[in-house]
């Protein structure tokens, strides 16, 4: 996979942690009353939200750690072989 690609993933992830793993807490805990519209887990029961919005925030957060290991894995380069001296 190209750099470019793993950003595109990170950022999907990124985008998905937020919106159904973090923001869930922040309204929830923060006992407000605004309701995200895309927030699947706050649709769920008292302690299956908790359980879908921190799994969310798990993956999403294994995800972008993955794709930045695999980028870094990939940007290193090769070191060259020891030239051999003709005698």
């Amino acid at each position: 996979m190209t750099a470019k690609q793993l950003d595109t993933i990170s950022g999907f992830a990124v985008l998905i942690g937020m919106t159904q793993g973090v923001i869930p807490f922040v309204t929830r805990i923060g006992s407000l009353e605004w309701t995200p519209f895309w927030s699947l887990p706050r649709q769920l029961n008292a302690p299956l939200w908790w359980i879908a919005s921190a799994a969310v925030v798990v993956v999403a957060f294994a995800t972008v750690l993955a794709c930045e290991a695999r980028k870094r894995k990939s940007s290193v380069p090769t070191p060259p072989s020891p030239a051999r001296s003709r005698s």
